[in-house]
């Protein structure tokens, strides 16, 4: 018998940005009651639900997991030592969480399910970055073990003097990984649901600027996705991994090695959210609910998705006749490098949609 779900379902958020903030939109259109746990009650998620706690430590988790059946993350950045271990509620569980929001852990796992990845060393204490630097001759990135992200926490050690810069002032822990020069940046979405089934979203090109996605298009293909595929189902499986789980690639021109894995929906998703008919935020709340996962269905050929990051201080306007969908996220200030909202395109011509997008969000940010 397919399972429903009760309408007026409670589950709950524990973030309050952008990412949750779609979590909780699209658990509306699935009639679920979404709680939020964030610092601030005007926080983008917050805006858009009735339900919200304040985040202000254990007791604060320990009061929404009274209140719902489960409890997701819009980021592994939650310190997770301590928290009750309420078997069911964490989705993902716990255990995946802590394995993956720690990029030593994460990385053993890549190695010892035979999916590509950089050559990398721990860096445990500052000590270790000798050993890093012997171990990774040549151009090495220092990555802090938790915590960074769309570049932050990211250091390029191009000579002596940067390695001597961190045991001067040093942050770790962190690994240390060999510089990949690649031809491209792609990306991919992934889902196990809580009963096993398994969907992989289209692989995608994410361009970068500053170190931040800043456009998406696709799909796009290459020899090696099948193979990647199998073994990232296996390792889920091991991992006994539930919802959505953003994969971030290199493509070298023959291999695909994994950058980095993301446990939770992931920017370069966004494009879901009208390229199909559900996006990766409803594949999401399906996966954790055990819900089934129908194949993807696409609403056209092609599609773009343009970040809308900050340039200025000066509020972002909306352009009469805007053709891209938009989906804004609520936050009160612009600013040099904050994500605001994101435009995405659907259509039969890449190279039209792509010049769309650029166009139109040169538009909202003069």
């Amino acid at each position: 018998m397919t399972p429903h779900h009760p309408l007026g379902q409670s589950v709950g958020i524990w973030g309050g940005g952008q990412l949750a903030r779609m979590l909780a939109l699209s658990a509306h259109e699935l009639g679920l009651e979404p709680w939020i746990l964030s610092k601030d009650a005007d926080d983008p998620a917050a805006q858009v639900s009735s339900k919200w706690i304040k985040d202000a430590g254990r007791s604060s988790v320990a009061k929404m997991l009274k209140q719902v059946s489960v409890l997701t993350f819009e980021s592994e950045f939650h310190d997770l030592r301590g928290l009750p271990d309420a078997t069911g509620v964490f989705r993902p569980p716990l255990a995946a969480m802590a394995e993956l929001q720690d990029r030593r852990t994460q990385k053993q796992w890549l190695v010892s399910s035979h999916i590509p990845t950089s050559p990398f060393v721990p860096v445990d204490r500052v000590s270790d970055l000798s050993n890093a630097q012997e171990q990774i001759p040549g151009k090495c990135v220092l990555k802090k073990a938790q915590g960074g992200y769309d570049g932050y926490g990211t250091f390029v050690m191009k000579n002596a003097s940067a390695w001597e810069e961190h045991r001067r002032h040093w942050q770790g822990p962190y690994i240390a990984e060999a510089f990949v020069p690649f031809v491209r940046e792609l990306a991919l979405i992934l889902v196990r649901s809580s009963v096993g089934e398994f969907r992989a979203f289209p692989l995608v090109e994410s361009v970068q600027k500053n170190s931040k996605c800043d456009l998406v298009k696709g799909p796009v293909r290459h020899a090696r996705l099948d193979v990647l595929l199998v073994k990232f189902e296996r390792l889920m499986r091991q991992l006994d991994y539930v919802g959505a789980l953003g994969v971030e690639l290199f493509d070298t021109g023959q291999e695909l090695l994994v950058n980095e894995i993301a446990p939770r929906v992931h920017n370069s998703g966004h494009y879901s959210q009208n390229y199909f008919l559900q996006s990766q935020f409803h594949y999401h709340w399906k996966a954790l609910l055990g819900e089934p996962l129908p194949e993807p269905q696409p609403t056209g050929k092609y599609f773009v998705m343009a970040n809308l990051v900050g340039e200025s201080h000066r509020p972002m306007r909306l352009p009469p006749g805007l053709r891209g969908a938009l989906h804004w996220y609520g936050k009160k200030e612009n600013r040099p490098g904050r994500k605001m909202g994101h435009l995405n395109y659907v259509g039969d011509n890449l190279e039209s949609l792509l010049r769309l997008a650029h166009r139109e969000r040169k538009q909202i940010r003069k």
